[in-house]
């Protein structure tokens, strides 16, 4: 299964470098849709996981979308990822 990635930009002046007439953002609010995330699966699950943390180690804020599963909950932050199924 393929991992989708969302990334919207936050356009706020105090989040945002100019330099030389080009606008770079600091700051990314990033999407990823996955069947599965941990602790459930393999493969492209723990990728994922590394990948979000990677980015909200970076100041990033990330939401994951995934299935629901039986003795799980439908919202949890965890890592500062925040994942609902």
């Amino acid at each position: 299964m393929t991992s989708l990635f969302f990334i919207s930009f936050y356009h706020e002046k105090t989040n945002r470098i100019a330099f030389k007439g080009i606008s770079i953002c600091l700051f990314m609010r990033i999407l990823i849709l996955n069947y599965e995330f941990p602790p459930l699966g393999g493969g492209a699950s723990p990728v994922s996981y590394e990948i979000a943390k990677g980015y909200v180690k970076l100041g990033h804020e990330v939401s994951v979308v995934t299935m629901v599963f039986q003795g799980l909950k439908k919202f949890e932050i965890k890592d500062g990822i925040k994942n609902e199924a």
